[in-house]
Protein backbone atom coordinates (compact mmCIF):
# COMPACT_ATOMS: atom_id res chain seq x y z
CA UNK A 1 0.00 0.00 0.00
CA UNK A 2 1.31 3.28 -1.39
CA UNK A 3 0.96 6.62 0.80
CA UNK A 4 2.59 9.18 -1.41
CA UNK A 5 4.77 11.98 0.05
CA UNK A 6 3.24 15.18 -0.23
CA UNK A 7 3.54 19.00 1.06
CA UNK A 8 0.78 19.44 4.26
CA UNK A 9 0.01 22.90 2.75
CA UNK A 10 -3.86 22.40 3.83
CA UNK A 11 -3.59 20.72 6.87
CA UNK A 12 -1.50 23.31 8.41
CA UNK A 13 -4.13 26.06 7.68
CA UNK A 14 -6.90 24.09 9.02
CA UNK A 15 -4.58 22.91 12.55
CA UNK A 16 -5.94 25.52 14.54
CA UNK A 17 -9.75 25.03 13.46
CA UNK A 18 -9.86 21.26 14.06
CA UNK A 19 -7.50 21.28 17.57
CA UNK A 20 -10.77 23.98 18.34
CA UNK A 21 -12.99 22.07 17.29
CA UNK A 22 -11.19 18.64 18.10
CA UNK A 23 -9.09 18.32 21.60
CA UNK A 24 -9.75 21.77 23.25
CA UNK A 25 -11.72 25.29 24.02
CA UNK A 26 -10.08 28.24 24.02
CA UNK A 27 -11.49 31.03 25.58
CA UNK A 28 -11.05 34.54 24.21
CA UNK A 29 -9.07 37.08 26.45
CA UNK A 30 -12.08 38.55 27.89
CA UNK A 31 -13.58 35.65 28.66
CA UNK A 32 -10.44 34.31 30.67
CA UNK A 33 -10.56 37.85 32.17
CA UNK A 34 -13.74 37.11 33.66
CA UNK A 35 -13.06 33.80 35.19
CA UNK A 36 -10.00 35.69 36.86
CA UNK A 37 -12.12 38.59 38.07
CA UNK A 38 -14.35 36.36 39.51
CA UNK A 39 -11.55 34.93 41.32
CA UNK A 40 -10.55 38.04 43.00
CA UNK A 41 -7.17 38.38 40.49
CA UNK A 42 -6.07 42.24 39.73
CA UNK A 43 -6.41 43.37 36.29
CA UNK A 44 -7.46 46.84 34.68
CA UNK A 45 -11.42 47.54 34.54
CA UNK A 46 -12.53 46.30 30.89
CA UNK A 47 -15.33 46.36 28.78
CA UNK A 48 -16.70 44.62 26.01
CA UNK A 49 -18.36 45.68 22.71
CA UNK A 50 -20.63 43.68 20.21
CA UNK A 51 -22.67 44.34 17.42
CA UNK A 52 -25.27 43.01 19.50
CA UNK A 53 -24.73 45.56 22.83
CA UNK A 54 -23.43 48.27 20.50
CA UNK A 55 -21.19 51.17 22.39
CA UNK A 56 -23.10 51.88 25.87
CA UNK A 57 -21.12 50.90 27.63
CA UNK A 58 -17.76 52.26 26.13
CA UNK A 59 -19.17 55.86 26.51
CA UNK A 60 -19.84 55.37 29.98
CA UNK A 61 -16.01 53.68 29.84
CA UNK A 62 -13.63 56.62 31.36
CA UNK A 63 -9.96 56.48 30.95
CA UNK A 64 -6.71 58.31 30.30
CA UNK A 65 -5.57 55.87 28.39
CA UNK A 66 -7.48 53.19 26.07
CA UNK A 67 -6.37 49.69 25.36
CA UNK A 68 -8.48 48.57 22.53
CA UNK A 69 -7.81 44.71 22.03
CA UNK A 70 -9.54 42.53 19.06
CA UNK A 71 -11.01 39.28 20.56
CA UNK A 72 -9.92 36.27 18.46
CA UNK A 73 -9.05 32.75 19.71
CA UNK A 74 -5.70 32.77 18.12
CA UNK A 75 -2.04 34.47 19.25
CA UNK A 76 -0.48 37.47 17.65
CA UNK A 77 -3.10 39.63 17.65
CA UNK A 78 -0.80 43.03 18.71
CA UNK A 79 1.87 42.15 15.35
CA UNK A 80 -1.24 40.99 13.08
CA UNK A 81 -3.37 43.24 10.92
CA UNK A 82 -6.59 43.51 9.21
CA UNK A 83 -7.49 43.48 5.14
CA UNK A 84 -8.81 47.19 5.64
CA UNK A 85 -5.90 48.39 6.52
CA UNK A 86 -5.58 48.57 9.97
CA UNK A 87 -2.14 47.04 11.68
CA UNK A 88 -2.06 45.36 14.79
CA UNK A 89 -4.96 43.75 16.52
CA UNK A 90 -4.00 45.90 19.90
CA UNK A 91 -3.87 49.41 19.76
CA UNK A 92 -3.64 52.12 22.66
CA UNK A 93 -5.03 55.82 22.72
CA UNK A 94 -5.51 58.73 24.91
CA UNK A 95 -8.04 59.81 22.98
CA UNK A 96 -11.84 58.92 23.29
CA UNK A 97 -12.86 59.50 19.70
CA UNK A 98 -9.41 57.51 18.38
CA UNK A 99 -10.78 54.60 20.57
CA UNK A 100 -14.27 55.00 18.84
CA UNK A 101 -12.53 54.52 15.19
CA UNK A 102 -10.50 51.69 16.48
CA UNK A 103 -13.41 49.51 17.26
CA UNK A 104 -15.24 50.26 14.21
CA UNK A 105 -12.02 49.36 12.19
CA UNK A 106 -12.34 45.84 14.13
CA UNK A 107 -15.86 45.13 15.04
CA UNK A 108 -17.10 42.78 12.07
CA UNK A 109 -13.50 42.72 9.79
CA UNK A 110 -11.09 39.88 9.99
CA UNK A 111 -8.11 39.15 12.17
CA UNK A 112 -5.24 38.09 10.34
CA UNK A 113 -1.92 36.65 12.41
CA UNK A 114 0.51 34.11 12.23
CA UNK A 115 -1.88 32.10 14.01
CA UNK A 116 -4.71 32.39 11.72
CA UNK A 117 -5.28 31.54 7.90
CA UNK A 118 -4.62 33.76 5.77
CA UNK A 119 -8.21 34.86 5.35
CA UNK A 120 -8.11 35.49 9.21
CA UNK A 121 -10.59 35.63 11.95
CA UNK A 122 -13.87 37.51 12.13
CA UNK A 123 -13.34 40.03 15.22
CA UNK A 124 -17.64 40.02 16.78
CA UNK A 125 -16.41 41.04 19.75
CA UNK A 126 -13.89 44.11 21.35
CA UNK A 127 -12.37 44.71 24.39
CA UNK A 128 -11.41 47.84 25.93
CA UNK A 129 -9.29 48.25 28.97
CA UNK A 130 -7.71 51.07 31.13
CA UNK A 131 -4.00 50.90 30.33
CA UNK A 132 -2.11 50.23 33.03
CA UNK A 133 1.13 52.11 34.07
CA UNK A 134 3.48 49.20 33.77
CA UNK A 135 7.45 48.97 35.21
CA UNK A 136 8.41 45.35 34.68
CA UNK A 137 6.67 42.69 31.93
CA UNK A 138 7.13 39.00 32.41
CA UNK A 139 5.41 35.47 31.09
CA UNK A 140 3.67 32.94 33.09
CA UNK A 141 2.27 29.40 32.05
CA UNK A 142 0.78 26.41 33.36
CA UNK A 143 0.81 23.86 31.01
CA UNK A 144 -0.12 20.24 30.00
CA UNK A 145 3.22 18.23 29.07
CA UNK A 146 3.39 14.77 28.18
CA UNK A 147 6.96 14.44 28.51
CA UNK A 148 7.00 15.28 31.67
CA UNK A 149 3.61 13.21 32.60
CA UNK A 150 2.53 16.55 34.34
CA UNK A 151 1.81 20.01 33.94
CA UNK A 152 4.69 22.59 33.55
CA UNK A 153 5.11 25.77 35.05
CA UNK A 154 6.79 28.18 32.65
CA UNK A 155 8.56 31.46 34.02
CA UNK A 156 10.31 34.46 31.71
CA UNK A 157 11.44 37.75 33.22
CA UNK A 158 10.50 39.06 30.06
CA UNK A 159 7.27 39.14 28.57
CA UNK A 160 4.69 40.86 26.14
CA UNK A 161 4.75 40.34 21.98
CA UNK A 162 8.28 39.53 21.78
CA UNK A 163 8.56 36.79 24.41
CA UNK A 164 8.68 34.22 21.38
CA UNK A 165 12.19 36.31 19.84
CA UNK A 166 13.91 36.80 22.95
CA UNK A 167 13.59 32.79 24.56
CA UNK A 168 14.18 31.92 20.75
CA UNK A 169 17.38 33.56 21.19
CA UNK A 170 18.03 33.21 24.85
CA UNK A 171 16.63 29.71 25.52
CA UNK A 172 17.72 29.82 29.11
CA UNK A 173 15.35 32.47 29.73
CA UNK A 174 12.35 30.60 29.77
CA UNK A 175 11.96 28.14 33.20
CA UNK A 176 10.12 24.79 32.62
CA UNK A 177 9.43 23.09 36.44
CA UNK A 178 7.33 20.07 36.53
CA UNK A 179 4.07 20.45 38.69
CA UNK A 180 2.64 17.74 40.75
CA UNK A 181 -0.65 17.43 39.66
CA UNK A 182 -1.96 16.30 43.25
CA UNK A 183 0.05 17.99 45.40
CA UNK A 184 0.70 21.19 43.77
CA UNK A 185 3.68 23.72 44.93
CA UNK A 186 3.90 24.83 48.61
CA UNK A 187 4.16 28.57 50.05
CA UNK A 188 8.12 27.87 49.73
CA UNK A 189 8.68 27.08 46.61
CA UNK A 190 6.97 29.52 45.33
CA UNK A 191 8.95 31.81 46.95
CA UNK A 192 11.69 30.26 45.10
CA UNK A 193 10.27 30.31 41.79
CA UNK A 194 9.10 34.11 42.62
CA UNK A 195 13.14 34.81 41.75
CA UNK A 196 12.42 33.70 38.11
CA UNK A 197 10.58 36.80 37.47
CA UNK A 198 13.02 39.55 38.73
CA UNK A 199 10.62 41.73 40.36
CA UNK A 200 11.25 43.38 43.26
CA UNK A 201 11.38 41.30 46.48
CA UNK A 202 8.66 43.57 48.00
CA UNK A 203 6.34 42.26 45.70
CA UNK A 204 6.85 38.89 46.49
CA UNK A 205 3.69 37.98 48.83
CA UNK A 206 1.47 39.38 45.79
CA UNK A 207 3.37 37.30 43.25
CA UNK A 208 3.37 34.25 45.24
CA UNK A 209 -0.76 34.45 46.12
CA UNK A 210 -1.08 35.18 42.57
CA UNK A 211 0.92 31.94 41.13
CA UNK A 212 -0.87 30.13 43.88
CA UNK A 213 -4.60 31.26 42.42
CA UNK A 214 -3.77 30.53 38.71
CA UNK A 215 -2.87 26.71 39.92
CA UNK A 216 -6.05 26.52 41.44
CA UNK A 217 -8.00 27.87 38.51
CA UNK A 218 -5.71 25.73 36.34
CA UNK A 219 -7.17 22.22 37.46
CA UNK A 220 -10.35 23.52 39.07
CA UNK A 221 -10.84 24.50 34.91
CA UNK A 222 -9.54 21.35 33.50
CA UNK A 223 -6.95 23.33 31.42
CA UNK A 224 -4.54 22.71 28.89
CA UNK A 225 -3.02 25.45 29.30
CA UNK A 226 -3.42 28.91 31.23
CA UNK A 227 -1.27 31.40 29.86
CA UNK A 228 -0.47 35.02 31.74
CA UNK A 229 1.39 37.13 28.80
CA UNK A 230 2.17 39.76 30.49
CA UNK A 231 2.42 39.46 33.76
CA UNK A 232 3.19 42.68 35.14
CA UNK A 233 4.91 44.83 37.87
CA UNK A 234 3.09 48.39 38.15
CA UNK A 235 4.37 51.28 39.03
CA UNK A 236 2.63 51.64 42.36
CA UNK A 237 3.87 47.87 43.12
CA UNK A 238 0.80 46.38 42.28
CA UNK A 239 1.44 42.28 40.60
CA UNK A 240 -1.45 43.26 37.75
CA UNK A 241 -2.78 40.48 34.90
CA UNK A 242 -2.57 42.13 31.14
CA UNK A 243 -3.76 39.38 29.10
CA UNK A 244 -4.64 35.75 29.89
CA UNK A 245 -5.51 32.82 27.20
CA UNK A 246 -7.42 29.67 28.97
CA UNK A 247 -7.35 26.35 26.55
CA UNK A 248 -10.06 23.74 28.36
CA UNK A 249 -9.80 19.84 27.41
CA UNK A 250 -13.02 19.32 25.56
CA UNK A 251 -13.42 16.07 27.64
CA UNK A 252 -14.67 18.22 30.49
CA UNK A 253 -17.37 20.17 28.66
CA UNK A 254 -19.79 17.90 31.15
CA UNK A 255 -18.38 20.02 33.65
CA UNK A 256 -18.35 23.30 32.10
CA UNK A 257 -21.53 23.21 29.80
CA UNK A 258 -22.16 27.50 30.09
CA UNK A 259 -18.41 27.55 28.47
CA UNK A 260 -18.61 24.89 26.09
CA UNK A 261 -21.82 27.11 24.05
CA UNK A 262 -21.78 26.83 20.93
CA UNK A 263 -20.19 29.79 18.30
CA UNK A 264 -23.42 31.51 17.38
CA UNK A 265 -21.62 31.33 14.26
CA UNK A 266 -21.12 27.82 14.12
CA UNK A 267 -22.24 26.09 10.83
CA UNK A 268 -25.40 24.43 11.50
CA UNK A 269 -23.59 21.43 9.89
CA UNK A 270 -20.58 21.29 12.64
CA UNK A 271 -23.44 20.95 15.59
CA UNK A 272 -25.24 18.54 13.84
CA UNK A 273 -22.17 16.13 13.28
CA UNK A 274 -21.31 16.71 17.26
CA UNK A 275 -24.49 15.10 18.08
CA UNK A 276 -23.44 11.46 15.89
CA UNK A 277 -19.80 11.99 17.90
CA UNK A 278 -18.30 13.31 14.67
CA UNK A 279 -16.15 16.09 13.80
CA UNK A 280 -17.10 18.19 10.90
CA UNK A 281 -14.94 21.78 9.62
CA UNK A 282 -16.97 24.00 6.88
CA UNK A 283 -14.75 24.98 4.08
CA UNK A 284 -14.66 26.95 0.86
CA UNK A 285 -14.23 23.89 -1.68
CA UNK A 286 -16.72 21.33 -3.48
CA UNK A 287 -15.03 18.09 -2.49
CA UNK A 288 -17.09 16.39 -0.02
CA UNK A 289 -14.76 14.80 2.34
CA UNK A 290 -15.51 11.75 4.36
CA UNK A 291 -12.60 9.42 6.62
CA UNK A 292 -12.10 8.05 9.68
CA UNK A 293 -9.24 9.88 11.67
CA UNK A 294 -7.84 13.72 11.83
CA UNK A 295 -4.35 12.42 10.36
CA UNK A 296 -5.89 10.71 7.03
CA UNK A 297 -8.46 13.63 6.82
CA UNK A 298 -6.03 16.41 6.13
CA UNK A 299 -3.67 13.78 4.12
CA UNK A 300 -6.67 13.68 1.76
CA UNK A 301 -7.57 17.12 1.78
CA UNK A 302 -4.06 18.11 1.07
CA UNK A 303 -3.51 15.13 -2.04
CA UNK A 304 -7.39 16.74 -3.22
CA UNK A 305 -5.36 20.53 -3.20
CA UNK A 306 -1.65 18.73 -4.73
CA UNK A 307 -4.68 17.64 -7.86
CA UNK A 308 -6.03 20.82 -8.13
CA UNK A 309 -9.05 20.46 -6.07
CA UNK A 310 -11.24 22.25 -3.02
CA UNK A 311 -12.30 20.35 0.08
CA UNK A 312 -15.87 21.63 1.53
CA UNK A 313 -15.65 20.66 4.11
CA UNK A 314 -13.32 18.56 7.05
CA UNK A 315 -15.17 15.40 8.13
CA UNK A 316 -13.70 12.81 10.40
CA UNK A 317 -16.70 9.83 11.42
CA UNK A 318 -13.72 8.65 13.93
CA UNK A 319 -12.99 5.11 14.67
CA UNK A 320 -16.47 4.00 16.67
CA UNK A 321 -18.33 4.88 13.90
CA UNK A 322 -21.29 2.40 13.14
CA UNK A 323 -22.88 1.77 9.95
CA UNK A 324 -25.99 4.20 11.01
CA UNK A 325 -23.45 6.76 11.92
CA UNK A 326 -22.25 6.18 8.04
CA UNK A 327 -25.66 7.17 6.81
CA UNK A 328 -26.12 10.38 9.17
CA UNK A 329 -22.85 11.39 7.81
CA UNK A 330 -24.04 10.99 4.18
CA UNK A 331 -27.23 13.41 5.25
CA UNK A 332 -25.07 15.84 6.71
CA UNK A 333 -22.92 15.78 3.56
CA UNK A 334 -25.83 16.44 1.69
CA UNK A 335 -27.19 19.20 3.01
CA UNK A 336 -24.62 21.16 1.47
CA UNK A 337 -25.43 22.79 -1.98
CA UNK A 338 -21.40 23.36 -2.95
CA UNK A 339 -20.61 19.78 -2.79
CA UNK A 340 -20.41 18.43 -6.49
CA UNK A 341 -18.86 14.91 -5.36
CA UNK A 342 -18.39 12.89 -2.09
CA UNK A 343 -14.82 11.18 -1.57
CA UNK A 344 -14.89 8.38 0.95
CA UNK A 345 -11.51 7.21 2.27
CA UNK A 346 -11.25 4.67 5.21
CA UNK A 347 -8.47 3.08 6.71
CA UNK A 348 -10.00 0.04 8.48
CA UNK A 349 -8.00 -0.85 11.75
CA UNK A 350 -10.56 -0.48 14.60
CA UNK A 351 -13.27 0.19 11.86
CA UNK A 352 -14.58 -2.61 9.71
CA UNK A 353 -14.37 -1.68 6.08
CA UNK A 354 -17.17 -4.03 5.56
CA UNK A 355 -20.04 -2.60 8.23
CA UNK A 356 -19.25 1.02 6.59
CA UNK A 357 -19.37 -0.30 3.09
CA UNK A 358 -23.03 -1.79 4.08
CA UNK A 359 -23.84 2.33 5.56
CA UNK A 360 -22.47 3.32 2.10
CA UNK A 361 -24.66 1.17 0.35
CA UNK A 362 -27.62 1.84 2.29
CA UNK A 363 -26.74 5.90 2.12
CA UNK A 364 -26.77 5.46 -1.68
CA UNK A 365 -30.82 6.03 -1.52
CA UNK A 366 -29.61 9.62 -0.17
CA UNK A 367 -26.84 10.74 -2.38
CA UNK A 368 -27.25 13.05 -5.25
CA UNK A 369 -23.68 13.34 -6.23
CA UNK A 370 -20.75 11.37 -8.00
CA UNK A 371 -19.41 8.80 -5.23
CA UNK A 372 -15.72 8.14 -4.96
CA UNK A 373 -14.45 5.37 -2.18
CA UNK A 374 -11.24 3.84 -1.02
CA UNK A 375 -11.71 1.44 1.88
CA UNK A 376 -8.42 -0.22 2.72
CA UNK A 377 -8.04 -2.30 5.95
CA UNK A 378 -9.83 -4.64 8.30
CA UNK A 379 -12.00 -6.68 6.07
CA UNK A 380 -11.35 -4.78 2.43
CA UNK A 381 -12.39 -7.79 0.22
CA UNK A 382 -15.38 -8.12 1.75
CA UNK A 383 -16.08 -4.32 1.54
CA UNK A 384 -15.75 -4.30 -1.92
CA UNK A 385 -17.80 -7.09 -3.19
CA UNK A 386 -20.71 -5.35 -1.05
CA UNK A 387 -19.54 -1.34 -3.01
CA UNK A 388 -19.77 -3.64 -6.03
CA UNK A 389 -23.22 -4.96 -5.42
CA UNK A 390 -24.47 -1.33 -4.65
CA UNK A 391 -27.46 0.06 -7.25
CA UNK A 392 -25.49 3.74 -7.64
CA UNK A 393 -23.01 3.75 -9.64
CA UNK A 394 -20.04 4.31 -7.08
CA UNK A 395 -16.20 4.94 -8.21
CA UNK A 396 -14.54 2.83 -6.70
CA UNK A 397 -10.55 2.20 -5.99
CA UNK A 398 -7.65 1.05 -3.91
CA UNK A 399 -5.15 3.59 -4.74
CA UNK A 400 -5.43 6.46 -1.92
CA UNK A 401 -4.10 9.05 -4.86
CA UNK A 402 -6.29 7.59 -7.72
CA UNK A 403 -9.32 8.33 -5.30
CA UNK A 404 -8.11 12.14 -4.70
CA UNK A 405 -7.33 12.18 -8.58
CA UNK A 406 -11.14 10.76 -9.45
CA UNK A 407 -12.67 13.51 -7.30
CA UNK A 408 -11.26 15.93 -8.50
CA UNK A 409 -11.90 14.90 -12.21
CA UNK A 410 -15.41 14.94 -11.17
CA UNK A 411 -16.42 18.00 -9.19
CA UNK A 412 -14.67 19.92 -12.27
CA UNK A 413 -16.67 17.94 -15.10
CA UNK A 414 -19.94 17.92 -13.03
CA UNK A 415 -22.81 19.63 -11.87
CA UNK A 416 -24.82 16.43 -11.75
CA UNK A 417 -27.44 16.20 -9.05
CA UNK A 418 -30.71 14.03 -9.17
CA UNK A 419 -33.23 15.20 -11.44
CA UNK A 420 -35.77 15.76 -8.25
CA UNK A 421 -33.10 17.73 -6.42
CA UNK A 422 -33.43 19.90 -9.39
CA UNK A 423 -35.55 23.21 -9.26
Amino acid sequence: MFYPLIKLNFATNIHQTFQKSVRNLSLMEYQSKQILKGEGLKMSEFITIDQVKGYKDFENFLSERYVVKAQVAAGGRGLGYFKDGLKGGVQVTTNKDQARDFIKQMLGHNLITKQTSKNGLRVRTVMVEQAATVSKEAYFSYVLNPQFKDPIMMICPAGGVDVETITKQNPSLMRKIPVDICKGFSYEQAGEYADFFRFKRMNYPQLIDVMQKLWRLFKKYDMMQLEINPLAETNDNKIQILDAKFTIDNNAEFRHKDLFKPDPETHPNELEAVQFGMHYIQLDGNIGCMVNGAGLAMATMDLIKTHGGEPANFLDVSGGVTESGIYNAFKILGKSRQVKVILVNIFGGIVDCAMIAKGIVKATEIIKVPLVVRLEGTHADEAREIIKSAHFPIDSTDSFEQAALKAVVHAKKSSYRKKEDKK
